[in-house]
């Protein structure tokens, strides 16, 4: 996670090479998406945690959103979506 915080780290701006306005958005780790559409999302198979999400302020004329870029690498595809 410091890699990713850190502007001059190799690992930041790989990221930056593909993700072009990352130094506009927030990193976060250990957020639980719900996928169920139900919540609170608790369940096993009810959500995932991404390795990260990268996320920023957006708005429509009066209307705040969130744009959230997930980013999570599985090493096999038997590894579970949420830990």
């Amino acid at each position: 996670m410091n890699e990713l915080k850190n502007k001059s780290s190799q690992v930041y701006k790989s990221l930056k090479s593909r993700i072009s306005d990352l130094d506009e958005r927030t990193i976060l780790t250990n957020v639980e998406l719900c996928i169920s559409g139900k919540y609170p999302c608790k369940e096993v198979g009810e959500y995932f945690k991404p390795d990260f999400v990268a996320v920023k302020k957006v708005f429509d004329g009066d209307v705040e959103f969130l744009d959230i870029i997930i980013i999570d690498s599985k090493l096999s595809k038997n590894l579970p979506l949420d830990s």
